[in-house]
């Protein structure tokens, strides 16, 4: 079983395969609230991987799931989440999404279908408590891939763990299912 493995270091070692993987990359708010997005990666067949030391930029086709979590007293929560402001945006509008709701009223957002990137996509390097990981393709990549993102929902955000899991397996399902290597 491969582990997840922060994706700079591994670039940096000059171990990040350009066959194929999976990234994930949360961005928790800044400020004191649980709004965080989140965006899962599936690329194959890198032709070059180009780093500026802030970003790397894959030269490839990729696949691109996204996930926002928000907290009920976001002031900006009728507003589409493709409109947002900088840093708490997702390229979907409220009819391209599914959404979880938990009982504190904390809301889940998912894209129904991935956003395909054409020729190339790039990653940021994280910022204070975000993480970009790397996920080695293999038969347990799905079962990992869905624990981490339903521990970081439950866990670091605080949401429950049924709806926390629901919105786990709706994007891992998405972009797993959206290329086939």
């Amino acid at each position: 079983m491969a582990r997840p493995q922060h994706l700079f270091k591994l670039y940096e070692a000059g171990n990040l395969p350009v066959e194929s993987g999976y990234i994930l990359t949360v961005n928790f708010d800044i400020g004191q609230t649980i709004y965080t997005t989140m965006e899962i990666i599936s690329y194959a067949n890198v032709k070059e991987i180009v780093s500026d030391g802030y970003t790397l930029t894959f030269r490839s086709d990729g696949y691109k799931q996204y996930l926002l979590v928000e907290p009920p007293n976001y002031l900006n929560r009728s507003t589409e989440p493709v409109f947002r402001e900088n840093g708490k945006t997702i390229p979907y509008r409220f009819k391209e999404l599914e959404i979880f709701t938990d009982y504190r009223n904390n809301r889940i957002m998912v894209g129904k279908q991935p956003i395909v990137s054409i020729s190339s996509f790039s990653v940021d390097a994280p910022e204070g408590d975000s993480f970009s990981l790397f996920f080695f393709k293999d038969e347990e990549v799905e079962t990992i891939l869905k624990n981490m993102i339903t521990d970081i929902i439950n866990k670091d955000l605080g949401i429950p763990r049924t709806e926390a899991r629901q919105a786990a397996n709706s994007a891992a399902d998405n972009i797993l299912n959206a290329i086939q290597f």
